[in-house]
């Protein structure tokens, strides 16, 4: 099952989702790992920015966590394609000292933390 998630998590650098607010003044991609990997600006806007920064600003933010919540609903149904569908509350790739992967998952409870290793 780690192979698998491995997998899964390098495939999700490739996979991208999108967002565009501001009527396609402002265009966001993440990809499935939740990398920016994408801004784009219209002329209109950026010339609107000039008197109003912080609209520019509030475009941009919106655009960037809708497509971040796209990315997380993405990796989470690609994951539940090799967990069955358990809900894992949340699964972190680390590397450690000898460049081996070693995968932990947190389970937080109330104001504390347990890790386990597998």
């Amino acid at each position: 099952m780690q192979q698998q998630m491995l997998e899964i998590q390098e495939e999700l650098k490739s996979k991208e989702v999108s967002s565009s607010v501001g009527g396609g003044a402002v265009s966001v991609k993440v990809n499935g790992q939740k990398e920016l990997v994408e801004v784009k600006l219209s002329d209109e806007i950026i010339k609107e920015a000039a008197t109003d920064k912080e609209m520019l600003e509030d475009l941009i933010l919106t655009a960037v966590k809708n497509a971040m919540a796209e990315a997380e609903e993405l990796a989470e149904k690609e994951m539940a394609k090799v967990t069955g569908g358990i809900n894992i509350p949340e699964l972190i790739l680390k590397r450690n000292s000898r460049d081996l992967i070693s995968l932990e998952l947190f389970f937080l409870r109330g104001d504390y933390g347990r890790k386990i290793k597998i």
